[in-house]
């Protein structure tokens, strides 16, 4: 009966809804408050653990320190971090910058004197990262966060040094927690040769760059478990870096000639020592035409492993263009095409050289974008990938126009 017809039909849907609706009310009257109740209960221990290790690390620093609850438990909730970066008188943690201003009085001191005020000066975990002779400031004036969305800065006590500061807040940050997981650590201490970090401090880290610190110094605050790393990028370079297991190991090894070191750093032999790795790449470096088919001619020669990958700077195209027309002509290569679409597309020819009967060498440029709007700089790609990997290129001919008078 979808619509009543009489009267009668219509009053007993009525007394049906009517009698319906009063158990509906009861029962809101007698279990709404219970469940209100429990919605408005406090989270449970493995429940506010949880929110805490979701939440992002700055705003959970900010809870902690308002709430005495958080605060206990802070400790015991691993921390995720996307960046952790270290400078001389700042820490990043993901957005947010914690910058020490100092003052200007500073003191001149030898690499000797630099040494031994460093060991007096050393506490806790705090780690030596190299010894020269800088410009060095001690006191401290003023603390500054900032971040995308502004700044704001409180002013210190007077008998602060930059040591204890900096300490200070390492420790907060990073001092007795469960874990720490970091996406990317990043140690760009030029002239502050000291990491102040807390004792036995354990990072579970998956890419780590160090500028112009010594690579084994910093291993020792990694977490074994996370290895092997995913990248590690580095401006010096040292013998001992050959029989360093963790960057050995990395899966990536980055080669960065931004800094001064460029000038007295030996890549080009560095690069061809690099037996090891499988993927090694170079940024902000240049090699001649002749260097680049040294390397070609060792890796074809060693027979790496079908992983390999070395990234090469190049200038404009006219000298890529040049260099695959030798690099084809000096190693007996022919051209081709790949089978499947990588991640960069090239953008000269690709050559295929011989290596043996499992594997082959390909050689391309492609481009990456640099920082600067519309500019992009050629990088050449040296991969050493299983036979069967690209195709010959079919090269186009003209087609002979028949003359009218042959018809």
């Amino acid at each position: 009966m979808l619509f009543p017809k009489t009267n009668n039909q219509r009053t007993d849907i009525c007394s049906t809804w009517v009698a319906t609706s009063s158990h509906f009310i009861l029962v809101l009257v007698l279990f709404l408050p219970l469940y209100l109740s429990k919605m408005t209960a406090p989270l449970t221990y493995p429940s506010l653990k949880c929110v805490l290790e979701s939440l992002e690390a700055n705003k959970r620093f900010r809870l902690a320190a308002r709430s005495p609850t958080i605060s206990r438990i802070n400790k015991a909730v691993s921390l995720h971090l996307s960046l952790l970066r270290f400078e001389d008188s700042e820490i990043k943690v993901n957005d947010i910058t914690y910058k020490f201003s100092l003052d200007s009085s500073y003191a001149r001191e030898t690499k000797e004197e630099n040494l031994n005020s460093l060991q007096k000066r050393l506490e806790g975990g705090d780690i030596i990262l190299g010894t020269e002779s800088v410009l060095r400031s001690f006191k401290v004036v003023r603390l500054t966060y900032s971040s995308s969305y502004g700044s704001f800065t409180k002013v210190l006590a007077e008998d602060v040094t930059k040591e204890m500061a900096m300490r200070q807040l390492a420790c907060s940050v990073l001092e007795g927690r469960k874990r720490v997981n970091v996406a990317t650590l990043k140690i760009d201490n030029r002239y502050e040769k000291v990491l102040r970090i807390p004792k036995n401090l354990k990072l579970h880290v998956r890419s780590l760059r160090a500028y112009v610190n010594d690579l084994n110094a910093i291993a020792q605050i990694l977490d074994p478990e996370c290895f092997p790393l995913e990248s590690i990028e580095t401006s010096l370079w040292f013998r001992s870096y050959l029989d360093n297991d963790v960057i050995q190991s990395s899966q990536k090894l980055i080669l960065n000639g931004l800094t001064f070191n460029h000038s007295i750093t030996q890549w080009y032999e560095i690069l061809l020592k690099l037996e090891k790795h499988r993927n090694v790449e170079t940024r902000n470096l240049c090699f001649s035409g002749k260097q680049v088919r040294a390397i070609i001619r060792k890796v074809v020669d060693n027979g790496h492993s079908i992983e390999r990958t070395l990234d090469l700077k190049c200038y404009d195209k006219f000298d890529v263009s040049n260099l695959m027309r030798k690099i084809k002509n000096k190693f007996n290569g022919t051209l081709v095409v790949l089978q499947k679409s990588k991640d960069h597309q090239p953008v000269s020819d690709v050559v295929r050289v011989p290596m043996n009967s499992e594997s082959e060498l390909i050689v391309y440029a492609f481009k990456v974008p640099e920082k600067k709007k519309n500019s992009s700089r050629n990088l050449l790609k040296l991969e050493v990938l299983p036979i069967g990997s690209s195709t010959p290129k079919v090269e186009k001919r003209r087609s002979l126009k028949i003359l009218e008078w042959l018809k």
